[in-house]
């Protein structure tokens, strides 16, 4: 018996790719925001991207110039934790990725990091979970197909602020003349 699209969707594993600012938030243990500890008490298959590894130790050595070499050490500690728990789930920033990632900041080149993240989890056919959704919201050629507010389900979360909750995001490229904030709200009233 062959399955139908929509059955093995739901056979198959969500893959997370993990933004900067959710890892980030992770690092404070028992302080974290709620919702990103419950995602990480329930979620498998959690990646990351090199730019957020490169993000990360930016602000190590941030840190470390401005001369507090105590928290640098300490963040660098972590950091070497990070990258040796997702060492083989860390994912490259490929000449895919960039020819991606180059569709993705024109016409609006503002947040290049961000959309150098986006472009892999769209390469890689991830769900990109983060805390700040506004940034991505401003894209001419990506629509944001929402899974779900983790941390509380049933609330719709308020784009027009930018969402401090944390949101597990399914990145597809854009078709068509479709506005984000109307194909965001459909998507919204349909889970």
């Amino acid at each position: 018996m062959t399955q139908t699209l929509s059955e093995y969707r739901m056979t198959e594993p969500v893959k997370y790719l993990i933004d900067t600012n959710v890892i980030s938030e992770l690092r404070k243990q028992d302080r974290a925001d709620s919702g990103v500890l419950a995602f990480f008490q329930q979620a498998q298959h959690l990646y990351l991207s090199v730019i957020t590894i490169g993000e990360l130790r930016r602000g190590v050595e941030l840190i470390r110039h401005r001369g507090d070499d105590q928290q640098a050490n300490l963040l660098e500690e972590w950091l070497e934790i990070v990258i040796a728990d997702y060492a083989d789930q860390i994912l490259d920033f490929t000449i895919f990725e960039a020819q991606v990632w180059g569709k993705l900041r024109v016409p609006h080149p503002h947040n290049a990091l961000d959309k150098q993240i986006a472009a892999t989890a769209l390469s890689y056919g991830l769900t990109l979970v983060t805390r700040n959704v506004r940034i991505l919201l401003t894209q001419e050629f990506v629509c944001l197909i929402l899974s779900g507010a983790i941390n509380n389900p049933n609330k719709n979360p308020d784009f027009s602020q930018g969402c401090t909750s944390l949101i597990a995001i399914r990145l597809v490229l854009r078709v068509g003349s479709c506005p984000v904030k109307d194909l965001c709200q459909f998507v919204l009233n349909s889970l």
